[in-house]
């Protein structure tokens, strides 16, 4: 990540990550209340009622351990958005003579009135016309390097909707069993250890 973040972030790459914060911190809170407003009614109308409280825990967790996620990701986003803004700067400069990201140079693909457009290396293919969206940037720390470092391919940091959407799903799955392993066994174990601790003073 060095070569990452040797590029200055200017407000192109931090208005959108301060927009997302924002939104972030607004949704997430909002849709754990309304979560729990959902299962308490469903376990109320189960008769289960005594576990009300610990599903309303897992569901905090969750949505805490989902939004510092995002706010992770969020970041590498930023970076990305920062090393894309200093790569589009450069192909807009006319003294330029080699791709910003792979070093290939523009001897003898383009002519000295002919603005530089595209890298020829098609494995980087970098172009000045395709402006990557935020939420389309790389959001692990493989894929930024992957985009920084030319690590192989270009799908290699090619975003991927289901790809997204399987990292997801995981990271639900994997907090949620995070969470009711605290609420329902660690938890109470702790605390009744406290009890006994307190009950031999």
């Amino acid at each position: 990540m060095k070569e990452l973040k040797n590029q200055p972030i200017d407000a192109r790459a931090k208005k959108p990550f301060y927009l997302r914060a924002a939104l972030a911190c607004l949704l997430f809170p909002c849709a754990a209340a309304l979560c729990c407003l959902v299962m308490r009614s469903i376990m109320q109308s189960a008769g289960h009622e005594e576990h009300i409280k610990r599903l309303c825990a897992v569901i905090i967790i969750v949505a805490a351990l989902m939004f510092v996620r995002y706010l992770y990701r969020s970041n590498i986003r930023k970076w990305c958005c920062a090393y894309m803004n200093f790569v589009q700067d450069c192909f807009a400069r006319e003294d330029v003579d080699c791709c910003p990201r792979c070093n290939t140079s523009f001897g003898g693909v383009y002519g000295d009135s002919e603005r530089k457009r595209q890298c020829p290396n098609k494995n980087c293919a970098l172009s000045a016309d395709e402006k990557i969206r935020f939420g389309r940037l790389p959001a692990t720390l493989s894929d930024a390097k992957a985009l920084v470092l030319n690590a192989g391919v270009r799908d290699d940091f090619k975003f991927s909707a289901a790809r997204c959407i399987f990292q997801f799903i995981a990271a639900l799955v994997v907090y949620a069993a995070v969470a009711a392993a605290t609420v329902y066994f660690i938890v109470p174990q702790i605390a009744k250890l406290v009890k006994e601790i307190i009950d031999l003073l």
